[in-house]
């Protein structure tokens, strides 16, 4: 009698420690009986079950740039702004030229057939120094330059625009645009020449339709330059 109930005894703590050993491992893990769930709380929009990649915000770029005449001309003794060449000078140094006229509009009404309309002469490098011995790259208000060659965009006047793109290269605040207007290539603000002033506009869209930010206005060539501010900073949705 006392061998059977001590058998009995033995079987039934065996089967208390199977239940509390089924109760101490659950199938996450946890010593507790719970299943646990991974919640990110360091901010940078990682969430689990992911690589360890966060989720970034991005926000829109801008690539074309309209040239604006700004000038006092008329279309008469003065055709308005000549360009000869636009540049962005990234943050980091690094040099662009306009790579593609986007749109071309001269002022309405004037007639600039004795001026040039190419378009491609307002793209890559300015050419209008090089015939005078000076370089663009030093050149300044009071550096000499040349129409001979005809190698520029004229404008018509007040009004008349180019709107330009870089390629793949943006435009962000802290870059500079430089503008080659050489209306007054002589170096000399007289009877020669004019040095007609430009406004620099970004387009703050992605199409030449959409709205436009005055960046800079620039009042006397054939060089003129200013660091970009003011644009916006519009998340991509």
């Amino acid at each position: 009698m006392a061998r059977k109930f001590l058998f009995l005894m033995i079987c039934m703590l065996a089967a208390v420690g199977l239940v509390t050993t089924a109760c101490e491992v659950d199938g996450d893990g946890d010593a507790d009986g719970t299943t646990s769930t991974d919640t990110d709380t360091s901010g940078t929009g990682t969430t689990s079950g992911d690589t360890g990649g966060t989720t970034t915000q991005e926000f829109q770029k801008f690539y074309l740039l309209k040239v604006l005449d700004n000038s006092a001309g008329e279309g008469t003794s003065n055709p308005g702004a000549d360009i000869d060449g636009v540049r962005l000078t990234k943050a980091s140094g690094a040099n662009h030229f306009a790579a593609k006229v986007v749109d071309y509009k001269p002022k309405a009404g004037v007639d600039i057939s004795a001026e040039s309309s190419v378009t491609d002469n307002v793209l890559g490098e300015p050419t209008a120094f090089a015939a005078e011995g000076e370089d663009f790259n030093t050149a300044s208000a009071a550096s000499k330059c040349s129409l001979a060659d005809n190698h520029y965009l004229g404008l018509g006047g007040p009004g008349g625009y180019v709107v330009v793109d870089f390629g793949n290269n943006d435009i962000a605040n802290g870059d500079t645009i430089t503008v080659y207007e050489i209306g007054n290539c002589t170096g000399n603000a007289d009877a020669a020449g004019f040095a007609d002033a430009v406004q620099v506009e970004i387009s703050v869209g992605k199409t030449i339709d959409e709205n436009w930010q005055n960046v800079l206005s620039f009042t006397s060539g054939p060089v003129m330059q200013g660091t970009v501010s003011g644009l916006p900073v519009i998340p991509v949705q």
